[in-house]
């Protein structure tokens, strides 16, 4: 299998987000950094699992951690759900049927200016 290489600086990340259901909890999982939360709902995990990654993205600038701390892939059991939930999405798509997205990804800036998130 590929190695993954992600290019995540203390100036900029981009991080990738996975929420999934497991039993009666959700579980969220920050894909770059390596990152897992457990929750009882699907907002509280995606809310939960963002905040995290930002904690983490912060104390990796603040205290100048080597970017390798940035570029952490989560185990590959999370990368090929979210491949496989990917490609739905794509084929659902090019159906003109939406799936509901169960990850997203934003852009991590050490001036900590966050975009806000619509998880509706």
């Amino acid at each position: 299998m590929k190695e993954l290489r992600f290019n995540n600086t203390r100036k900029l990340s981009r991080v990738t987000f996975l929420v999934i259901p497991e039993k009666d909890k959700f579980i969220g999982v920050c894909l770059e950094f390596d990152l897992a939360i457990k929750a009882d709902s699907m907002k509280e995990a995606q809310e939960q699992i963002q905040d995290y990654a930002d904690l983490w993205f912060k104390n990796a600038v603040k205290n100048r951690l080597p970017e390798e701390a940035l570029n952490r892939p989560a185990d590959i059991k999370y990368w090929n759900i979210f491949k496989e939930l990917a490609k739905r999405d794509q084929e659902s798509l090019q159906q003109k049927k939406l799936l509901q997205k169960s990850f997203y990804t934003k852009n991590i800036r050490a001036s900590y200016q966050y975009p806000s998130f619509n998880f509706a």
